[in-house]
């Protein structure tokens, strides 16, 4: 979900196919299934119009070429639940100045 930083709603993302696609994986072994990430959905419908601050919520640290496209949407932070299994990523973010937060929450807050 991308958010301004006055916190007004954006466009959410997800994984998953072309608009009208079936949503079935080419492959289930990570990194093969095909599908489009769910940071270039959000950022597909994102208003570059708006001058602000973005500000996006991910489950999952992005992967490399997510980073890239972040850092070229002027995204300012990134807040996420958990890392990707390559974090690599995040040290692109970081490196252009982009706030990383890991976003720690357990079911008993």
């Amino acid at each position: 979900m991308l958010l301004p930083i006055t916190k007004l709603f954006y466009p959410s993302g997800y994984n998953g196919d072309e608009r009208g696609g079936t949503n079935k994986p080419d492959s289930l072994e990570p990194g093969k299934s095909n599908f489009i990430h769910a940071e270039v959905n959000a950022v597909t419908k994102m208003n570059y119009s708006d001058p602000r601050s973005r500000k996006i919520y991910l489950t999952h640290s992005p992967c490399i070429v997510c980073a890239k496209l972040l850092v070229n949407a002027k995204i300012s932070q990134v807040v996420y639940a958990n890392e990707y299994r390559d974090t690599k990523g995040l040290d692109i973010l970081r490196s252009h100045g982009i706030v990383c937060e890991h976003f720690h929450r357990t079911w008993d807050e």
